[in-house]
């Protein structure tokens, strides 16, 4: 049985409350547990307090911010912290960062085993990414854009911020790639709900795009699709 549940969020604007409550609800516990995982910003969790704040007022039991790059962090400990939570929320930052610190843990085997547990994944931006095959992040030298292998448990390449113009090259750069684009824009969600597709926005306007490899990566409105990519 498919028990994955992920909230991929191409970058905070505007009322996030809607994508908030989503993460919330997907976890089906009246008062869910969360672990944040401030990695990608190499820990330095600026939003931490303010994240604490949105999830308590959302009926949050706990919070337990997780530094991975913190000495201490066993995979037994990683393993029995975030198999104990109900949601994960992955922060921002350097994709390339986040992949190799989590594989350098034992992070993402154990990330793996909550999605095929029903642990709630989500985050934004790098935290958006790290759930799809691959991720385009400008964390390659000077900030250059490169792609960035994750964690696999959704297919597809996954950009974020795709309303600004100097992530839409994103469009280009994955005509190299061997599959298709999902492209996020801030303020917009998807939503993968064991097996089930749908999109949320916290700014009027917004959109999450598909390019369709098997059409020469042609762009395409989610909600437009014919039919969702599987996994």
């Amino acid at each position: 049985m498919n028990n994955g549940r992920v909230v991929a969020i191409g970058g905070e604007e505007g009322d996030m409350s809607l994508i908030w409550r989503n993460i919330v609800s997907l976890a089906r516990v009246e008062r869910p547990r969360l672990v944040f995982l401030p990695t990608a910003s190499y820990d330095e969790a600026g939003d931490e307090d303010a994240l604490k704040a949105t999830f308590a007022a959302l009926g949050c039991s706990s919070f337990q911010t997780v530094r991975l790059t913190e000495p201490g962090w066993t995979r037994e400990k990683i393993r029995e912290t975030i198999l104990n939570a109900d949601a994960v929320f992955a922060g921002g930052g350097n994709l390339a960062f986040l992949m190799d610190v989590w594989t350098r843990t034992g992070a993402d085997a154990v990330l793996r085993e909550a999605f095929d547990a029903g642990i709630v994944l989500s985050g934004n931006s790098s935290g958006a990414m790290c759930w799809f095959e691959e991720g385009y992040d400008d964390c390659g030298e000077d900030h250059a854009y490169t792609f960035v292998d994750c964690l696999g448990l959704l297919a597809g390449c996954n950009c974020p911020h795709y309303e600004n113009e100097h992530w839409k090259s994103f469009a280009e750069a994955v005509k190299t790639r061997s599959r298709s684009g999902i492209a996020c824009e801030d303020g917009a969600a998807l939503i993968y709900d064991r097996g089930v597709w749908r999109t949320a926005y916290s700014v009027a306007g917004r959109n999450v795009w598909y390019l369709d490899r098997a059409k020469g990566f042609a762009q395409t409105r989610w909600e437009e699709l014919a039919e969702t990519p599987a996994r």
